[in-house]
Parts: C-alpha cells; sequence; structure tokens
C-alpha cells in the first residue's frame, strides 16, 4: 500500500514493507501550502515508491520539512514549492545542516515536474538501471525504473488534478487558451457531486471517489514550466503542429507556446513565472539602442505577452480575493 496524503489534519500516512503503519502530522504551520507540497513530494519517496522504508527515517524528512516551512515562513515566503527561487532555497540550506539539506533537497526535488527521476539520480538510486540501459540490457532494474517513475508522475498528476478541482470549487479557474475544457470538465464533476442533482446512491463524496473521477483527465496532464498541457486531442496540439508530428503520443513540452496552443492552461503556480519574464524583459527592452528596433519589437511583444498572461491569471482569482477582502 502506497504512502498517502492526509489533507485533515494534514499529514501522511505509511505502510511499510515489514507490515508496519505509522501517521505522521505536519499540521498547525504557518504555510500550509509549502507543507503540503513537501508531504506530496516525501509520499513519494516512501515505500513502495521509493526506498524510504522505516517509521524512523520518515520522522527525519517530517522534521526537516516543518523546520524548511518555519523558517521560510518567518521570512514572508506564502507560497508553495513552484514557488521557491533559486535564491530562497539556497539561503536555506547554506543555513542548515547537511542532513537537512539533504533530505529538504529531495523533497523539492520530488514534487517538481521530471523531479522524481532527476531525485533518484541525486541520491544515486538508478546506477544499476543506467548500467543496465548502456549495456542495451532489457527489462530488470531499468523497465522496473521507468514503471516507477511512470506510476509516481501519474500519482502526482492526479493529485495536482485534485488540487485544481478543489480550486474550481472555490472560484479560482484556470486561464490561458486552453481553459475552457478544464473548466468545463470539472464543472461535470461538481455536478455528479451536488446531492440536488446526483441521485442518492451515486453521490459521490470522499476524495478517493472524486478522485476516480479525475483519473481520466489526470492521465492527459503534461507539466511545462510555465503552464499545464491538458493532452486531450493530438490534432489540436501546437507544438505537434510546428515539429509536424501530429499523430505523436506526447506533447513536445519544450516547444510549448502556451499563450496560443488551444490545450494549454495557466493557474496560479504559474504567475510568479510569467511576472518575473515581464520584469526582466522590460529591463532588456530599456537598454536597447534606438537603432535596434526589430529586437525592440521582438522584445515588446514578448513583455506584452506576458502581461497579458499575469493579467488573466489574476482575473481568474478574483472571485476568492474579492470574497475574502
Amino acid at each position: 500500500m502506497p504512502a498517502m496524503l492526509i489533507d485533515e489534519p494534514l499529514g501522511i500516512a505509511c505502510v511499510f514493507s515489514n507490515g508496519r503503519r505509522a501517521e505522521f502530522s505536519l499540521d498547525g504551520l504557518l504555510n500550509p501550502r509549502l507543507a503540503r507540497d513537501l508531504v506530496c513530494g516525501l509520499a513519494e519517496l516512501v515505500h513502495p515508491h521509493g526506498t524510504v522504508d522505516a517509521a524512523g527515517s520518515v520522522m527525519h524528512y517530517v522534521s526537516s520539512s516543518r523546520h524548511m516551512v518555519r523558517t521560510l515562513a518567518s521570512r514572508g515566503f506564502t507560497g508553495g514549492v513552484g514557488q521557491l527561487s533559486r535564491g530562497m532555497l539556497a539561503e536555506y540550506w547554506m543555513g542548515t545542516s547537511m542532513g537537512r539539506e539533504r533530505r529538504t533537497l529531495a523533497l523539492e526535488m520530488a514534487y517538481r515536474p521530471g523531479g522524481v527521476l532527476a531525485t533518484k539520480i541525486h541520491l544515486k538510486h538508478i546506477v544499476v538501471a543506467t548500467t543496465e540501459g548502456y549495456s542495451s540490457r532489457p527489462g530488470g532494474a531499468q523497465a522496473e525504473l521507468l514503471a516507477e517513475v511512470n506510476k509516481l508522475e501519474g500519482d502526482r498528476n492526479l493529485d495536482l488534478v485534485l488540487t485544481e478541482f478543489r480550486n474550481y470549487q472555490r472560484g479560482i479557474l484556470p486561464s490561458g487558451p486552453g481553459a475552457r475544457s478544464p473548466t468545463e470538465f470539472f464543472a461535470s464533476i461538481d455536478a455528479k457531486l451536488e446531492p440536488m442533482t446526483a441521485p442518492a446512491p451515486k453521490t459521490q463524496r470522499s476524495d478517493r471517489d472524486v478522485l476516480n473521477l479525475l483519473a481520466k483527465r489526470a492521465r492527459t496532464l503534461h507539466l511545462g514550466p510555465v503552464n499545464y498541457c491538458w493532452f486531450t486531442d493530438p490534432s489540436r496540439a501546437l507544438c505537434l503542429k510546428l515539429a509536424g508530428t501530429p499523430t505523436a503520443d506526447r506533447p513536445l513540452i519544450w516547444m510549448c507556446d502556451s499563450a496560443r496552443c488551444p490545450q494549454a492552461t495557466h493557474h496560479s503556480c504559474h504567475r510568479p513565472v510569467w511576472a518575473e519574464r515581464a520584469t526582466r524583459t522590460e529591463t532588456f527592452i530599456g537598454q536597447l539602442g534606438a537603432t535596434r528596433k526589430t529586437e525592440r519589437t521582438r522584445l515588446q511583444g514578448d513583455y506584452d505577452r506576458a502581461l497579458r498572461v499575469v493579467a488573466e491569471i489574476d482575473a481568474a482569482s478574483t472571485t476568492v480575493s474579492e470574497e475574502l477582502a
């Protein structure tokens, strides 16, 4: 049985290879968003997903997570893992112990796109698998690693889709060219959960039931550095059209133009990246000479697009902000 995230109160429930069970709490911290992200990363490192297979080892990770959340919260940080800058991480790790640095680095990496594999590389968990790959031996640890990485990425995507569904229920909507499709999908799921519109025997209430309803859509989710890609229809993917591979079964996420692709969406977790891009582009424009008109025009287009994306993300979140105000 895999480690399971507990939302209320925030924590993690583990079942180890020897059959023993244990639960650990990260409730009561000043930044529950970062705490939840770290717990999600920890769930991917614990047996059977990863090599952490003892209550004492999990407790070390939990303790390190608590320390990281408290330290960053004391410096005014209120975001999640996706909003952590390199400077913040460097400042934190330089002021902590080597063991705590290693554990929080593993948690932080495990939560990011592609981070599961990166974590295993960093922690030397894939030496045998890569050796098999170089020697072209099929199966074995190489195939097991690939299956494990795919499973963990699937679990991560399911958790992200559930988070976005909960955001939808709170009035925080996706933005971007592809926002309509997931919004309509979330509306259909929400309708199935509504007691007034669903027959009582079929009403779904628990997170597990909701996850079952979201599972199919989660399999279409691909994470980019500045957007989510809902790869439901390859024929509509802008990246495949540009690459001339319209029948591919996966998007070319590194080619994604998320401001134009009809399957791309932007969410609040992407806002800092777009805001930083706008700031840097504005700086570059200010440094151009009067004769560099072509480059100025190109950069001005990038700047306007970044500002538009930020404005759309803010507009999609105004409902909750106004209610809180």
